[in-house]
């Protein structure tokens, strides 16, 4: 008798050896054995050992046992085989044979795309199109761009040799503007240099508004205890300055107070209340901006503060040079 779940292992044994076991019309014991030949008791050696599957019953009186010995010749017919190819000219049946893997390595190697099913990869390496090719990282669009608030600050700047050049020398003059196309570069600094010229017109006329509006007014430049007005006063961006440097700190109020003549215009108590109020200022002020933000915009605008340096003493120089 033999169970199900030994019926896979049998086969698997008499296809290997093409031998068919007998089995008696009594209980069966299969014993399967790793290893030498046993002896007729059946004891294990130290070279093999036996697993016996038995049905249950505590008679083994007629038991028939067979031992099967596993221990044979290993079959190397599945081992892959190393697949050697020229790369640098592949056919579609060398390639055929690569993986998916494999292609996409072939494909980084040569630039191209790596997308697509296993047979457009293929294709793609041995026709490759134009559109295959990896694409150029993406300029920044201009209205975002550093290169338009460069130009921006050199145009503002009323002592630049910018107003001097043409759109076109402007343009070959700096790496910057020349990732854009020419054609468009001329077109952007027209477009600001006329911006730049209706936003004076309108400054312009807002300051001769706001000037009569004031005269009509006729503020006293002093308030009503006799001392100026902070807002207007030089002594506000001194204190700005100061607090920000730290230059109050091992000072009392009264004695910082006599470090600077626009600051003894105020009296002690006026002068001591604002400068509380500018460390209150400054210390919340960074919890208003994410920082990242504020590190983002720092940096961004001392890039452009740093080219539009380097590129006026550029040309100033060139100016010089030609004289």
């Amino acid at each position: 008798m033999m169970y199900a779940y030994q019926q896979p292992i049998m086969y698997a044994y008499q296809q290997q050896h093409s031998t068919q076991l007998d089995h008696g019309d009594g209980d069966d014991i299969i014993r399967f054995g790793v290893g030498d030949e046993h002896d007729d008791d059946h004891n294990d050696d130290e070279n093999g050992s036996d697993f016996i599957f038995n049905n249950g019953n505590d008679d083994n009186d007629n038991e028939n046992v067979h031992i099967v010995d596993f221990e044979g010749e290993e079959d190397n017919s599945n081992e892959e085989e190393e697949i050697t190819m020229d790369m640098t000219q592949p056919t579609a049946e060398d390639l055929r044979k690569l993986t998916v893997k494999d292609l996409k390595v072939a494909l980084a190697a040569r630039g191209l795309l790596q997308h697509g099913r296993k047979e457009d990869l293929i294709q793609r390496i041995l026709h490759p199109q134009d559109d295959d090719f990896k694409r150029k990282p993406t300029v920044v669009q201009w209205k975002y761009s550093k290169a338009k608030a460069f130009l921006l600050k050199l145009l503002m700047d009323e002592t630049s040799d910018i107003h001097n050049k043409s759109p076109v020398e402007v343009w070959g003059s700096s790496e910057w503007f020349q990732q854009y196309p020419k054609h468009r570069f001329v077109v952007n600094m027209e477009n600001i240099k006329k911006a730049l010229e209706a936003r004076g017109r309108v400054v312009k006329e807002d300051i001769e508004i706001i000037q009569s509006e004031l005269a009509a007014l006729n503020l006293s430049t002093t308030t009503k205890r006799g001392y100026p007005h902070w807002h207007t006063h030089a002594a506000k961006n001194l204190l700005t300055e100061d607090v920000m440097l730290g230059r109050h700190v091992d000072l009392e109020p009264k004695i910082f107070h006599t470090t600077r003549k626009e600051y003894e215009e105020f009296p002690l108590g006026v002068f001591r209340k604002h400068i509380y109020q500018e460390e209150r200022k400054q210390r919340e002020k960074p919890l208003k901006v994410a920082k990242r933000n504020q590190l983002g915009l720092k940096k961004y605008q001392q890039e452009v503060e740093a080219e539009a340096v380097r590129w006026n003493e550029q040309h100033r120089a060139e100016q010089v040079g030609r004289r």
